[in-house]
């Protein structure tokens, strides 16, 4: 392939590239071993298995898409307060947005994040009628 390209004067970088990780190879003693093998190269420079799945790095932040770690140690991804489940949007427009939030007692919303300077106001029951 290399004379065919040097009397082409074709330049083929990818194959040269490809020709450095079966030489390294060869060298950990695959040489033997069907192409595939040239996978362990990889695996040999990074540390990482390929092919196995890995847990993505926690990005932690105070975004919409990041992650706060919770007191017990779980993760959880922040959303934009209108796309929390227990806050529904009743009204929007340019100027306002209104949100009807209801959970029972021991229940918590998701980490969320208000985007835009909110004024919340708070409607408890006290429990008694009438």
């Amino acid at each position: 392939m290399y004379s065919e390209a040097k009397n082409l004067q074709c330049p083929i970088p990818l194959a040269s590239a490809a020709l450095q990780q079966f030489i390294s190879g060869k060298s950990l003693g695959y040489g033997r071993k069907d192409d595939s093998q040239v996978v362990k190269v990889y695996e040999m420079i990074t540390g990482i298995p390929v092919g196995k799945r890995h847990k993505a790095p926690v990005s932690e932040g105070d975004n919409v898409g990041d992650i706060w770690v919770m007191e017990d140690g779980s993760h959880e991804q922040i959303v934009e307060v209108g796309d929390e489940p227990r806050h529904h949007v009743v009204f929007n427009n340019q100027y306002t947005r209104v949100l009807k939030v209801r959970f029972g007692p021991k229940d918590t919303t998701l980490a969320h994040r208000h985007a835009e300077d909110s004024l919340y106001f708070f409607l408890v029951s006290d429990g008694k009628c009438g």
